[in-house]
């Protein structure tokens, strides 16, 4: 907390320390060097500590392990009785206690910070790791905020990117969506690009990515849907975590209908009609379509037509008029004499 001493014994203190102290209102007083007694009892206090808590020494996987371990060891030394009124608990004094205190209030946003250079990699190093920021903010200086627990990484007043601290040495942590408008350029960096990888996708979305990457140029089709998703805030991040709406795939296959129903209705000045996902559907199959979501029937009226999932026995009424009921997503066809499918 102490960063400097000069020859007057004067303390200069940490920054960030002096606003811990600011925000909770409270002077600091520097003890002076190599002088135990001045402290003695936060001495023993801090002895007992780690006698009860961390011996033997202990080993965790992360902070949150640690930390559920310390409540746990903290909850029962607050059963023992108190050292000075063995009636009562130390957990119950501590309540009764809590009532005589005032308010925390707002808690203090305790961080490190520094500025560095995004490389040309979208990458960002803290203490030996490096962490990932989005493709735009390459070559550009940033602020890096360091928790106990993640890194933050701010521009201006926005933050551009957040993952958990890691406490390994000379790793790169990615987060693939911030590299996804660099596959414009390079979609075949999608197959084996090193942010890519291990990229957890939802199983829906990994089951369009397979039939994209199946095709001939699907790579780049399917990253222009990633791009969809991205540019119209289909994907949010929620602390650490990147999350998925439910129905993500229904709607990245909804935006390619819709690329594709926007031809269609411009070379046949016809409307194009969403399919229902329940009640009637009718009208003349005058066409199969080939996408890379799967195959679909352009079933056409006066006015408008609709894509529907195609079916093979619905070639046998090419040109024809066909009707069905639509229930749960899934449609039951009738053609010709009462064929149903």
């Amino acid at each position: 907390m102490v960063t400097y001493v000069s020859r007057s014994k004067d303390r200069i203190f940490h920054p960030r320390f002096l606003a811990l102290m600011n925000h909770y209102v409270i002077e600091p007083v520097a003890c002076t060097p190599a002088s135990g007694w001045e402290k003695g009892q936060v001495e023993r206090q801090v002895q007992f500590v780690r006698q009860k808590l961390f011996c033997p020494k202990l080993r965790f996987d992360d902070l949150e392990s640690l930390n559920s371990w310390l409540v746990a060891k903290c909850a029962e030394l607050g059963r023992r009785a108190h050292p000075e009124r063995q009636d009562r608990t130390i957990d119950s004094l501590y309540q009764e206690e809590c009532g005589h205190l005032r308010p925390l209030g707002q808690a203090f946003d305790g961080y490190v910070e520094k500025r560095v250079r995004v490389r040309s990699t979208c990458l960002a190093q803290y203490d030996s790791n490096w962490y990932s920021v989005p493709a735009k903010y390459a070559g550009c200086h940033v602020s890096l905020r360091a928790y106990a627990d993640r890194i933050t990484l701010v521009s201006g007043h926005e933050v551009i990117a957040e993952h958990k601290r890691r406490f390994t040495k000379n790793i790169s942590y990615f987060e693939p969506w911030h590299y996804v408008p660099l596959l414009l350029r390079k979609p075949g960096a999608l197959r084996d690009g090193a942010p890519f990888v291990e990229w957890q996708l939802p199983a829906a979305m990994n089951k369009i990515k397979d039939l994209y990457m199946d095709t001939k140029g699907g790579d780049r089709d399917f990253v222009e849907l990633l791009m969809q998703a991205q540019q119209h805030g289909m994907i949010q991040k929620k602390g650490l975590k990147i999350t998925y709406p439910k129905n993500l795939a229904n709607q990245l296959i909804r935006r390619e209908l819709s690329k594709i129903s926007a031809g269609i209705s411009d070379k046949t000045g016809k409307q194009y009609m969403l399919m229902k996902d329940k009640g009637e559907i009718s009208g003349a199959y005058v066409r199969k379509l080939n996408l890379r979501s799967g195959q679909y029937a352009v079933l056409e009226k006066s006015k408008e037509f609709t894509l529907v999932p195609w079916r093979p026995v619905m070639d046998r009424a090419l040109g024809q008029s066909i009707s069905g009921i639509i229930s749960g997503g899934k449609v039951n066809w009738e053609i010709g004499r009462g064929v149903t499918m």
